[in-house]
């Protein structure tokens, strides 16, 4: 799953290169895309640290705290589109 995250990652950043300089759409697009591809990266790293905690019975949970606590701040504010 991280080699296709990053395979992913490298595809949008060469469009986002490829796009004109003028506009803004294509940019916002992109722009979610790589959201989407962060969100899907932290949430694959969390399940992995789960599953290894489980395994060793040690539980030392700080990067997943930090991870969910970057998630909290991200929640949208009430004027902003979820879209």
């Amino acid at each position: 799953a991280d080699q296709r995250t990053a395979l992913a990652m490298s595809v949008a950043l060469t469009r986002w290169w490829q796009l004109p300089e003028v506009g803004f759409t294509p940019q916002l697009q992109l722009l979610q895309n790589f959201q989407q591809l962060v969100e899907l990266k932290e949430s694959a790293r969390i399940l992995v640290d789960l599953a290894a905690g489980n395994q060793r019975r040690e539980h030392t949970f700080t990067d997943v705290k930090d991870i969910m606590e970057t998630w909290r701040l991200r929640a949208p504010n009430d004027w902003e589109s979820l879209l």
